[in-house]
């Protein structure tokens, strides 16, 4: 745990603050400026080197007795000036410690004069009282020896007990080695601490890394696309490697030194790492500790750096590769198609064998409530046997103690809305966590909803933290003075509460039961029922005492809860090593002086508990004749009091001590003789009775306080029940040293035995051997998890989430039943020593696998997987796109790279490679990779557009998708993206060179739309949604098909969700293609229709607007099927009928026998088309003129063609090309009025942009186009518009050019027949189109 020092300096230096960036960026200028003062200045202590104006040293976290605690060690070859910088911040870190410490400097063959490195030295020494030492390698070899030598060198001259690496290109802040430290003492399983990297401007750099199956290492950091703060990089974790940039290890765990393999330099820390790790110890990201990072000091050409890390990393996987087969893969693509936050927890939760979310109402404090503690141990020991636990709260400060206690045990702390269940996915996948615990009743009610939709597979195991019911019982029962007896059934209790009162089911029978009473009883059965129906949805209850245990048998028995509900009893729980320590303090009898309550106001049985206090137990303690004189009662408690509390300071002479919340028990614990619980009602296991036992407090108590809790009266406990007894009995124990010590010796032993963290364990065990028994998915889970931890390998047929479940999509992997097997054939004209393209993007590289069967049975299982070229003794590269000949590369010379290589195909699978994109969640978009030449782009023109950092490919070709003028696009993940239009020009150029600008380029071409693969997997990209200006408590209606039927039970929506954010709402309707539109609220649910949508027929969301306004509706505008004879289409357009030239065309083109997602995505990508007619065995016509459903004609004469025609308009805004100060004119209904005063538009709003001027058109039903500039008017017009019939907006041109017209081709202005009356005209076209509400479904 975090101690309170450490949460004093948190609060003195928020991490991740703006504070702490400002710190940051200030920090190289004031350790210059303690440098300089140091060397120009003959002072013992300048003032420049003071972190807060004296030299204060932290408090040790362990007793040292004198023992040399750190080693430093900083190696350097020239940059003298770094090096000074880096010396210095070094030494003012240590200087802070209260251990005694030394400094290695080693000079590995400078060329430049070390002179003011010496004279810092002595300074330093002079300044700080720590020795440093210089060596140089001179001294022992000719020339530089690199990193890794330099550092062995220096290991053999070491004493301390823990090693501090630490290049010369690091500054450290006051407190990053005290942090250090202190995370081997909280993390006893630890071998190596490394800290939170971050640049000179504050840039988060490096939070942990990765190591993937290639040995290609990863640093986890804000250059994935997230946030500095991201709560994803604020918690101490397991990490895959720490880098020796800054590290500090356990002595033991690196006397043999570093690999010499790897000289000069690079991987010698990763292998270092993998070191620690197979001796069983981890290596920690710790967030709290944080290094200024400058890099690139030693070597700085980016050419032989790179030759440096690609030779060293083969050397690293060839070590290690029976470990990295377990690792996850670098080359999939599933790492850039997640959404950032959920790809980033994958691989930050790589190393815990099993994903945990927890839901609680609030952050959990040590100092706060008992619940809190038991839940943070709770946590600790879900975190001590592996679990990775990620904890969702209502509100969380993540500035605060509570948060930080939580992230410095290693929990991943999240606020509600920033919650990412896959909802934000193009195509939901499966949840990232394998068990969810909810804490409470109330926070289960919120979320259960949302868990069985984003969720429904995983196991939930549902912590009541006490039965919320029982307490609820006997506060009902204890305001109206009937006692609740715990020796008969929960239901006697329950008909006896019933026939005091006459209570029957129906209501009330006479006067003694008041209307009060029965509307407090039938609230109380309400939520009864809300809280047996939440344990009925979960998979497994957790209750906290014998008692519940009963009660909830008593229920299954009544049939109230399903007979198969598994139910465990975790208590309690406290820290086994806090029990210790805590009895083993000196207790002194006779100093202790007065009683103590604990209780959180908040809570109405702790009020209850002081009312009893004061109005009966202190005033028979006042008229006691032994009450000594020094009886004084204290009470503590957090929140606000109640007002008649105020006002007591005294009772009956006995002073009572309100001290309100105090942040340390322990103050107060420690000097008080009695613990009083006079609770009345409640329900669980009372913490402030076990805080009081474990500090050798002997307490005296009701008979309900200490329910469930194993004591026994007169043992470990004094109990009593009246006020005068209980005051009777609170002088035997307070007066009487032996039964004093008595009852607190067996109260701790009773602590000790059944609430310490190892009896919990227990239970926890229990509950998770049953998950793992009913749950086959995580006993798989759990077996793959300890076999690819051990790092012993065989991962390689592993489905689950380490293994080819973590890299592969679950819709990409092939069963057995597939037919899959002897597809793949052998190439046989490659030569034995050549490869295919090793520049393509590969599906994944995995090092000397041992036969090509497991090359075979690898590719086999992944739909993506084209080829792959095998060698027994070297990498295995596996294929996702089209193979050829023309693309082969030499795998190095028969001395480097010795023939033997074999390539296998599958020319099936190849044919269909690239992926489809969909577009507008309907047309099929498909791209190709045309160039893999890693320095080489499209030469860009004028109208190519451009976008700098696409993390991803994907995100790429959706933004292409997007723009149908996008023909292709050149991507690089850290450069620019070009976007090229139709008009772009087969001609590459080169983007600079390998030094300036790093390869990786990749080039995709869009390929025509006749010639598209349709049976590859479809990303969905969201469609268009309209928004429904509406006041905000008001929803869409019910459905004609509800209407019709006469059932109220029908439900007026397709789906609902619970408390779904914007993002979310929209992705789960565009998701569903019978999604016509959606009205969501952040706090409420959100609800998907199937119906054809009206604004004018919205209604309030509940009678007499009980529920809370914010409601936001939106109509999804897609094509709409036409409900005419199977055999009719459209006719034609009005120009080819008025020509009288019967040759033009009635369409816009024609296509032979598409089938219907064909003929959609061919209309859809082409922003003419108005709407299709469709027929799998003959034509598919695509229009570009109005249409009307009522102007339609058979298809042929004498109806020689067969039925089976769907017809279908598009009803969207269509861009008007006219020149760019041209507007709409006049209408008919002005131009014949002869009225020049008659508008010649629907309305006019000013300065709009082109989203809002095309909502506002979008809303109005009677709006059939607009014409925007966005430093104009907006004109929204109403009669059918023509594009020929256009004008300049105002005379001799004086307005700007800038405008934009569209028309709204939808069944409204389609009708230009209908007369003036346009609202019957659309009634009857309604009528027409929803005559059979199914047939109104998206198809």
């Amino acid at each position: 745990m975090a101690t309170q020092m450490q949460l004093e300096e948190f609060a003195k230096m928020p991490p991740f603050s703006s504070e702490e960036g400002k710190w940051i960026q200030g920090a190289e200028r004031r350790i210059r400026g303690c440098r300089d003062s140091l060397l120009h200045f003959d002072m013992p202590v300048p003032e420049a080197c003071l972190f807060d104006g004296q030299i204060e040293r932290f408090k040790s976290y362990n007793d040292t007795n004198g023992v040399l605690t750190v080693s430093a060690i900083l190696t350097f070859s020239n940059s003298v000036e770094m090096t000074s910088l880096s010396l210095t911040g070094l030494v003012l870190a240590l200087s802070k410690l209260s251990h005694k410490a030394e400094v290695i400097l080693v000079d590995d063959s400078s060329t430049e004069s070390t002179i003011m490195i010496k004279r810092l030295g002595q300074r330093l020494t002079r300044f700080s009282g720590i020795e440093i030492r210089i060596v140089r390698t001179t001294q022992t070899f000719s020339g530089p020896i690199g990193y890794g030598m330099a550092n062995n060198l220096a290991l053999k001259q070491t004493n301390g007990k823990y090693i501090l690496l630490l290049n010369n290109d690091v500054i450290l802040f006051k407190t990053t080695i005290l942090y250090l430290l202190l995370s081997f003492k909280s993390h006893p399983d630890v071998g190596a601490v490394v800290p939170r990297f971050v640049g000179s401007e504050g840039k988060l750099q490096e939070a942990g890394s990765v190591i993937f199956t290639d040995g290609r290492a990863m640093q986890l950091g804000s250059s994935l696309g997230l946030d500095d703060d991201d709560p994803i990089f604020r918690y101490v974790r397991s990490t895959d490697y720490g880098s020796a940039a800054c590290l500090l290890i356990r002595r033991e765990l690196i006397l043999g030194g570093f690999d010499s393999i790897y000289r000069p330099a690079y991987y010698e820390d990763t292998d270092l790492s993998m070191s620690i790790r197979r001796s069983g110890f981890h290596v920690l990201y710790q967030p709290f500790a944080v290094a200024l990072h400058k890099g690139s000091m030693t070597y700085n050409n980016a050419t032989f750096k790179s030759g440096l890390m690609s030779k060293n990393q083969n050397l690293f996987a060839r070590k290690w590769w029976q470990t990295l087969e377990c690792h996850y893969s670098h080359w999939v693509t599933n790492w850039t198609n997640r959404p950032g936050i959920r790809r980033v927890l994958q691989l930050a939760s790589r190393l815990s064998l099993f994903r945990i979310i927890f839901f609680e109402w609030s952050v959990p404090c040590f100092d706060r409530d008992s619940g809190s503690v038991r839940t943070i141990n709770l946590i600790r020991v879900l975190l001590s046997i592996g679990a990775h636990v990620t904890f969702v709260a209502n509100d969380v400060d993540y500035d605060s103690p509570c948060v930080y206690q939580l992230n410095w045990l290693g929990v991943h702390v999240i606020k509600q809305k920033a919650l990412d269940l896959g909802w934000g996915d193009d195509v939901k996948s499966s949840c990232d966590y394998d068990i969810i615990f909810v804490s409470r009743r109330d926070s289960f009610a919120m979320w259960q909803r949302l868990l069985e939709i984003a969720c429904p597979e995983v196991p939930v195991a549902f912590d009541t933290v006490d039965l919320h019911f029982l307490r609820e019982l006997r506060e009902l029962m204890a305001a109206k003075g009937v006692s609740y007896q715990n020796d008969i059934k929960f239901s006697q209790n329950i008909y006896h509460y019933k026939q005091r009162f006459q209570i029957i089911d129906r209501g009330m029978e006479d006067a003694s039961a008041t209307e009060n009473q029965v509307a407090r009883y039938r609230n109380w059965l309400i939520k009864l029922s809300d809280e047996v129906k939440l344990m009925n949805s979960s998979t497994a209850t957790i209750v906290v005492s014998p008692v519940e245990v009963k009660i909830i048998r008593e229920l299954k028995a009544m049939r109230q809860l399903r007979p198969d509900l598994a139910v465990f009893h975790i208590s309690n729980i406290h820290d086994d090593e806090t029990l210790g320590s805590l009895y083993s303090k000196p207790s002194n009898f006779a100093q202790r002086k007065g009683c103590l309550f604990v209780g959180n106001w908040a809570h109405p049985p702790n009020v209850d508990a002081v009312q009893f206090l004061i109005h009966e137990i202190l005033p028979n303690l006042a008229k006691n004749p032994r009450t000594p004189s020094d009886l004084v009662l204290h009470i503590v408690g957090a929140g606000d009091p109640p007002m008649w509390v105020n006002d007591i300071r005294d009772v009956g002479g006995i002073p009572v001590v309100m001290h309100g919340f105090i942040k340390d028990l322990d103050s107060i614990l420690a000097h008080v003789r009695v613990a009083v619980a006079p609770l009345r009602y409640g329900a669980g296991v009372k913490g402030k009775i076990n805080s009081a036992m474990i500090h050798g407090v002997p307490v005296v108590a009701t008979p309900m306080a200490i329910e469930g809790m194993f004591l026994t009266a007169n043992e470990d406990v004094v109990v009593a029940e009246n006020g005068l007894s209980f005051a009777s009995r609170l002088l035997d124990l307070y007066l009487n040293y032996d039964l004093w010590n008595e009852i607190r010796t067996a109260a701790f032993v009773n602590v000790r035995k059944h609430f310490s963290t190892s009896t919990a364990k227990h239970g926890v065990d229990k509950l998770l051997d049953f998950f793992f028994t009913t749950q086959p998915h995580l006993q798989r889970i759990s077996e793959d998890g300890n076999r690819a931890l051990q790092g012993t390998g065989g991962c390689d047929r592993i489905q689950s989430k380490y293994g080819i479940g973590a890299i592969v999509p679950s819709d990409r992997i092939m069963t057995m039943n597939q037919g899959v097997h002897g597809n793949f054939e052998q190439d046989t004209m490659i030569p034995r020593n050549y490869i295919f393209d090793a520049n393509m993007n590969f599906l994944d590289i995995v090092w000397a696998m041992s036969s090509v069967d497991k090359a075979k049975s690898r590719c086999e299982s992944d739909k993506a997987c084209t080829g792959w070229c095998w060698h027994p003794g070297d990498w295995t590269f596996f294929y996702y796109n089209a193979i050829s000949h023309e693309k082969l590369q030499k795998r190095g010379n028969i001395g480097e790279f010795p023939p033997g290589w074999a390539c296998w195909l599958n020319r099936n699978r190849i044919r269909n490679a690239p992926l489809i994109i969909q577009d507008d969640g309907y047309s099929d978009v498909r791209f190709d990779i045309v160039s893999h030449n890693s320095y080489r782009v499209y030469k860009p023109k004028a109208s190519t557009m451009l976008e700098w950092r696409l993390l991803t490919s994907d995100d790429a070709q959706r933004r292409c998708v997007l723009n149908y003028d996008c023909a292709a696009y050149c991507h690089h993940p850290e450069d620019w993206t070009f976007f090229y239009d139709i008009s772009f020009a087969d001609i590459f150029l080169e983007r600079g060179n390998s030094v300036y600008n790093a390869p990786g380029w990749t080039c995709y071409k869009r390929i025509p739309h006749e010639v598209a693969t349709l049976n590859a997997r479809p990303l969905l990209v969201n469609p268009v949604f309209v928004h429904v200006q509406r006041p905000s408590n008001f929803v869409f209606g019910r459905n004609e098909k509800a209407a019709s039927s006469g059932n109220n039970n029908v439900k007026p929506y397709l789906k609902e969700a619970w408390r779904l954010n914007e993002k979310q709402a929209r992705a789960l309707c565009a998701k569903d293609r019978k999604c016509t539109g959606y009205c969501n609220h952040p706090d409420d649910f959100t609800f998907l229709y199937e119906h054809i949508l009206d604004e004018h027929h919205m209604q309030q969301r509940g009678e007499l607007n009980q529920y809370p306004p914010g409601w936001t509706c939106y109509i999804r505008p897609v094509f709409v099927h036409v409900q005419r004879p199977s055999n009719f289409v459209f006719g034609r357009n009005e120009k080819a009928a008025s020509s009288g030239n019967n040759n033009v065309k009635p369409y816009l083109k024609e296509a032979w026998r598409l089938n219907e997602k064909q003929a959609r995505a061919l209309c859809a990508k082409d922003r003419k088309c108005t709407g299709y007619c469709n027929h799998p065995d003959d034509f598919t016509f695509l229009y570009e003129h109005i249409l009307d459903e009522h102007h339609m004609q058979q298809r042929g004469e004498l109806n020689q063609y067969p039925p089976g025609w769907t017809c279908y308009i598009r009803p969207v805004f269509v861009h008007v090309q006219r020149p760019s100060n041209f507007v709409f004119g006049r209408n008919e209904k002005a131009a014949s009025s002869g009225n020049n005063n008659v508008k010649p538009y629907l309305k006019e709003a000013w300065r709009l942009n082109e989203k809002q001027a095309r909502a506002l058109c979008a809303k109005d039903r009677k709006c059939t186009g607009y014409c925007n500039h966005p430093d104009d008017f907006t004109f929204l017009y109403e009669h059918i518009l023509d594009e020929h019939h256009m004008q300049q907006r105002g005379e001799l041109n004086q307005y700007p050019p800038g405008w934009t017209c569209y028309i709204r081709p939808n069944m409204l202005a389609s009708i230009r027949k209908a007369g003036s009356n346009m609202q019957l005209a659309y009634a009857q076209l309604q009528s027409g189109i929803q005559g059979d509400p199914l047939n109104g479904r998206l198809n």
